[in-house]
């Protein structure tokens, strides 16, 4: 019984393969030959061949294939296993390092930032004021250093940011007795 359901099955699918290629307007050697479009300007010379560039290739080149390969073996040199060797590892391992790459340039300059935060604190706290007081004095003055500048004062020229911190602690106090005087 399954033998003659499978012939039945099998039949039917040639059936409809033949009834499908007859179906087709076109033979399917248009597909893997490249058409003869000199004499009539770029158009095919008949309905059963289409534009050159809808001609379907197997395989690129040999030449460009190793070109690639070795664009892949480039960046996976130095990894580990088969990641550095074998083509289909290779590849997948190729675009992992891309992605963590990506994210570690976000990541370096968030560092960064936290560096020069930390700086700037334990700077301001030697002369007696904290970073959260000595960025909002600093900001309300108009004075336009980054925390980049501000951190290198800190390490580089201590008497400039003792200065900065000077004049900070001094706005600040100014903006408290103008705000106990408006509540008074």
């Amino acid at each position: 019984l399954s033998l003659s359901l499978s012939l039945r099955l099998a039949v039917c699918v040639s059936l409809f393969v033949c009834e499908a290629r007859a179906r087709m307007k076109t033979p399917l050697k248009w597909y893997f030959s490249s058409p003869k479009t000199k004499s009539t300007g770029g158009q095919p010379q008949d309905l059963n061949q289409t534009p050159h560039d809808a001609t379907m290739r197997t395989r690129i080149p040999w030449k460009v294939r190793q070109i690639k390969r070795a664009k892949v073996f480039e960046t996976t040199k130095g990894f580990r296993g088969k990641a550095n060797n074998c083509y289909s590892v290779a590849v997948r391992r190729a675009e992992k390092a891309m992605q963590h790459a990506y994210v570690g340039r976000k990541l370096k300059k968030r560092d960064m930032r936290k560096l020069w935060i930390t700086r700037i604190n334990n700077g301001a706290r030697e002369h007696g004021i904290g970073y959260a007081k000595l960025i909002k004095a600093l900001t309300e003055a108009n004075v336009q250093l980054n925390r980049k500048v501000l951190s290198e004062l800190a390490i580089h020229e201590p008497k400039t940011f003792k200065a900065l911190t000077k004049f900070a602690k001094q706005h600040h106090a100014e903006a408290q007795s103008g705000l106990k005087m408006i509540l008074h």
